[in-house]
């Protein structure tokens, strides 16, 4: 996965965790640079920075968003990384960027969490 593509190919999945509370989202690692070059040592990604955007945008930017979560990377790198979004309000749209000593990636794609519909078309109906 490139630091260029981190959201564009990695695909952010909330995942629900036994109670409807239990919110996260999970996203790819990285291990290469934008040329889809592994990434040589000293230049591995080290954190994962998880944003909310605070405007109502169709693709929100990190000028329009807030840092809600570092995730730490640790060395080996699984597949997947994670963090819990059950405190965050709903809805809410969130992307993730990676961050090694010489910069920080582009925004991945944006995913945007919502709760339940209303119940519609109540009505009285006679047993």
């Amino acid at each position: 996965m490139t630091m260029k593509n981190l959201l564009l190919a990695a695909i952010m999945v909330l995942v629900m965790a036994g109670s409807a509370n239990a919110l996260s989202l999970q996203w790819d690692t990285v291990s290469t640079d934008t040329q889809g070059v592994p990434l040589g040592s000293g230049m591995q990604v080290t954190s994962y920075k998880v944003y909310k955007c605070t405007t109502p945008s169709a693709s929100c930017l990190k000028a329009g968003a807030t840092v809600i979560g570092t995730v730490t990377a640790p060395t080996p790198q699984p597949a997947t990384m994670s963090l819990s979004i059950s405190t965050q309000p709903v809805p809410s749209t969130y992307f993730v960027t990676a961050v090694n000593l010489i910069n920080e990636s582009a925004e991945s794609d944006s995913l945007k969490a919502t709760g339940a519909d209303k119940p519609k078309s109540l009505i009285f109906v006679q047993p």
